[in-house]
């Protein structure tokens, strides 16, 4: 409890708090020590590094520059304030919505929940959980690192990573969701669009 008060995170109602501790205290669902799994002697490395690659086809699309821009296109390129404040409202009357349970239909053009997950009761909760599960796994390898005098970032990084992996894979398939729906409303453009 003193990293949270060290931090300045605020701490969750105690019932919330004794969920998240008894999570990340319980084998099944914090991962164990790094010991077991890391040479503590020394810092881990990184086997196996990330790299970037390109696709062998490129496609160029040719846009205008700025300064070629009349001005309607030029105020058409970006949004304005007031456009800004009706995306902020709509979506604050959405997650509303989601808060009181009611039905959202995704089809209709002004609606999405999209990154308003965590904006209802149970999502916020959950969200809340996760991060403090992973907090306190994270501080439980510190203390570890810190009772046996030693320093290794490579491994609290691998225990966040671990216990954020299932945040990470529905990420990831929202993002794949989300690269399918834009894949097929660019199909659909490309189909009407009386140039091609």
């Amino acid at each position: 409890e003193d990293h949270f008060n060290l931090f300045g995170i605020q701490r969750l109602p105690s019932e919330q708090f004794a969920t998240a501790t008894a999570a990340s205290e319980n084998p099944a669902t914090c991962t164990k020590s790094t010991k077991e799994h890391l040479p503590s002697s020394e810092p881990t490395k990184n086997p196996e590094r990330k790299r970037v690659s390109f696709d062998p086809t490129v496609h160029v699309k040719f846009t205008l520059h700025i300064n070629d821009m009349d001005d309607d296109e030029f105020l058409n390129a970006w949004y304005k304030k007031f456009e800004f404040r009706m995306i902020r409202l709509a979506a604050n009357k959405t997650a509303s919505r989601m808060a009181n349970y009611e039905d959202i239909d995704e089809a209709a053009e002004n609606e999405s929940i999209r990154g308003l997950e965590h904006r209802t009761p149970e999502g916020s909760q959950q969200r809340k959980l996760q991060k403090m599960k992973t907090r306190i796994c994270v501080f439980n390898e510190q203390d570890r690192q810190l009772l046996e005098g030693i320093h290794d970032v490579e491994a609290l990084r691998l225990v966040s990573q671990r216990e954020s992996q299932e945040s990470i894979q529905a990420a990831r398939k929202l993002g794949e969701m989300d690269e399918e729906t834009a894949r097929l409303i660019h199909q659909a453009q490309a189909g009407s669009s009386p140039d091609q």
